[in-house]
């Protein structure tokens, strides 16, 4: 009898500690959506040393798709998401 209450116990708390699918999916695609963002400033900065302005400006204009505004300064670049 007791171990029947322990079984049911733990099966009990495990159910409680699962993650739900749903935030496992979300946090999965914040984690994409971060590295897409870090490859494309990342392509950016060689795009602007290569001098390769068209380039560069399409990459900041992708990003500003994706909410991001992008602004050089005269020590690189910086970046901040709109709300």
């Amino acid at each position: 009898m007791r171990q029947e209450k322990d079984g049911e116990a733990r099966v009990a708390a495990k159910k409680k500690k699962r993650i739900p699918l749903i935030v496992k999916l979300v946090v999965a695609v914040v984690a994409v959506y971060c590295v897409i963002t870090f490859v494309d400033l990342q392509q950016r900065i060689q795009a602007k040393a290569e001098k390769n302005w068209a380039l560069s400006d399409k990459i900041r204009d992708d990003l500003a798709a994706l909410g991001f505004d992008v602004k050089d300064t005269k020590d690189g670049c910086t970046w901040t998401l709109n709300k």
